[in-house]
């Protein structure tokens, strides 16, 4: 099935509550092991059909932020999708205090049920307000970057486009590119600001309200990060600062004489050589077709996925006003079919889409087929 085909329809918040709560019900009244696995597997279909729904609008969003359709269905899940996490929470509590803990986890992937703790820290019912005002922030910001156009010489183009032309052989092209960017988020400030301190405030109550000093600890949980804590990336900050940045400066100082440039700017920052920067020589079609023969030499099976991915046009690159500005990869649980969007804009990372993307899609073939659907997996591995 094709991507564009895939059919939508919303979940209620009152239909999934009267299945999961059933399901709940066999957790709390289980007489074992099997019993408590059974309901899992029974909470995981019902759960995939909301998040193949809410992912699926998502998509849709971002591929046209004018849509209206998918615009009221993006209100519909900023609000909604808090109040899923209620209900899920309470499936989850049900499991952990479940007599049958141990001894389901000889069925179960233990670090599922480190998971559902891990989730636990996320959330309160107190919180869902705050949850649902975050969404919305975060989803003005997706939609008002989508539609912002950015004006280089007497032509509009969206920032992805635009970005593109930073690594223009030309200084002066780079410089103008640079400030056009400067100038339209300049004259945007004011919704910037309000967006970003309407996040961070926001973020910091929802933190105090779980009983967190501020967002950095709850951040941590809400990434799944279960093996190493805000003090060993403090440790990793400070190596980047004593040992990467002195490393990152003499580069620098030797771009800067192979260039001849008395002083390096802001927008030489993607220039590393004399004439064009590396770019892709040929059109779109044609890097989907070098990619499918590299992946092919590769391993045949996943030139196999790669072509899987292509008949399911399960691609969007193409540039575009109003279309989301940057880059992901998602997941249809339902169809087991992961999903790209790019925004190719003429540079060599058209062709990291290809591989950095499609790693993630790749990754995501692989959880489908041997990983348990609610095996957390963490920011970490995703990067």
């Amino acid at each position: 099935m094709k991507v564009s085909e895939m059919p939508y329809q919303r979940i209620t918040v009152e239909e999934f509550k009267e299945q999961a709560e059933k399901i709940i019900a066999k957790i709390k009244a289980a007489k074992s092991a099997e019993d408590l696995k059974a309901a899992r597997d029974e909470y995981n279909k019902i759960s995939e059909d909301v998040d193949t729904a809410a992912s699926l609008a998502n998509c849709r969003f971002t591929l046209n932020t004018r849509d209206e359709f998918y615009n009221a269905e993006m209100d519909y899940y900023d609000n909604a999708m808090p109040l899923f996490s209620e209900i899920e929470n309470e499936y989850k509590k049900a499991m952990l205090d479940s007599p049958y803990r141990a001894e389901a986890e000889k069925l179960i992937n233990p670090r599922v049920f480190k998971g559902f703790e891990m989730s636990l820290k996320t959330f309160s019912p107190e919180v869902i307000e705050d949850l649902q005002v975050e969404n919305a922030l975060v989803t003005r910001y997706s939609k008002f970057m989508g539609e912002l156009a950015f004006e280089f010489e007497g032509e509009k183009m969206p920032l992805s486009v635009l970005r593109g032309k930073l690594e223009d052989d030309s200084r002066d092209v780079r410089r103008k590119a640079a400030e056009a960017i400067g100038k339209t988020m300049e004259a945007n400030a004011d919704t910037f600001d309000e967006i970003f301190d309407g996040l961070v405030k926001i973020r910091t109550q929802i933190a105090r309200k779980l009983g967190y000093k501020n967002f950095v600890e709850l951040g941590y949980y809400r990434m799944g990060r279960v093996d190493y804590d805000e003090k060993m990336v403090a440790a990793f900050r400070k190596s980047v600062e004593t040992d990467i940045v002195p490393a990152v400066a003499e580069l620098k100082e030797r771009i800067r004489n192979r260039l001849g440039l008395e002083k390096i700017m802001y927008y030489d920052d993607a220039i590393s050589v004399t004439g064009e920067m590396p770019r892709p020589v040929i059109d779109t079609p044609a890097i989907f077709d070098n990619a499918l023969k590299m992946y092919h030499d590769m391993k045949p099976e996943i030139g196999d996925f790669m072509q899987r991915m292509l008949d399911a046009e399960a691609f969007d690159v193409e540039a575009r006003d109003g279309k989301f500005g940057g880059g992901y990869c998602t997941t249809f649980t339902k169809y087991k079919q992961p999903f790209i969007l790019a925004n190719f804009n003429g540079t060599s990372g058209d062709i990291d889409v290809i591989t950095h993307e499609f790693g993630h899609a790749l990754a995501a073939d692989y959880m489908f087929k041997f990983a348990e659907p609610d095996y957390p997996t963490g920011m970490e591995t995703h990067e």
